[in-house]
């Protein structure tokens, strides 16, 4: 069995938004790899569970300020539970979903937090680049140099995606067929 981590995603300035235990997979000169398997929980602080049909691959780059989730090119299918009942759907097709966050850290107990800084940047299978939650961004009260930085960093990864500059070149998509083989 592979070794896992459990990962917090918050929003700024410290509020949880939701975990899951992904599978390490191992580093690179790009970061730290992990999935996320299809149909593995993903527990929202609502108490919503959230499942996608589909395995996810991620990088967690050493020093960058991003965090990438590559996808299959099949059908991105979802389900969630709440309290008020499930919901089944399907999400747009997308290559690559990138958050803008800052830098993951390893907490003393073992388990990752990462602050999502709301910009997303998002790579389409047709080659289309776009960022998205511009106002989501603009009404978070972020210092002004965590906003520089996360600025800076969503124009180098835009640029790097339409680039296909690794790890959003041809790295990511190995890294995800390795998963489905069996062989990360």
């Amino acid at each position: 069995m592979a070794a896992r981590i459990e990962v917090r995603k918050h929003k700024w300035p410290d509020r949880l938004i939701d975990r899951a235990v992904e599978e390490i997979l191992g580093e690179d000169e790009h970061g730290s790899w992990r999935a996320l398997p299809a149909r593995r929980e993903i527990q929202s602080q609502d108490g919503a569970v959230f499942r996608f049909g589909f395995d996810v691959v991620a990088c967690y780059p050493p020093q960058g300020w991003w965090i990438a989730t590559f996808h299959p090119d099949v059908p991105l299918t979802y389900e969630v539970d709440r309290p008020a009942g499930r919901e089944v759907g399907t999400m747009r097709p997308r290559e690559i979903y990138t958050h803008i966050a800052m830098p993951p850290s390893v907490h003393v107990d073992g388990w990752q937090m990462f602050m999502d800084l709301e910009l997303d940047v998002i790579r389409h299978w047709n080659g289309d680049v776009v960022v998205i939650d511009e106002d989501d961004f603009a009404a978070v009260d972020l210092p002004d140099d965590i906003r520089a930085q996360a600025r800076a960093s969503c124009d180098e990864v835009a640029r790097m995606m339409r680039a296909r500059e690794e790890p959003f070149g041809d790295v990511g998509p190995r890294w995800l067929a390795r998963f489905a083989e069996g062989t990360a």
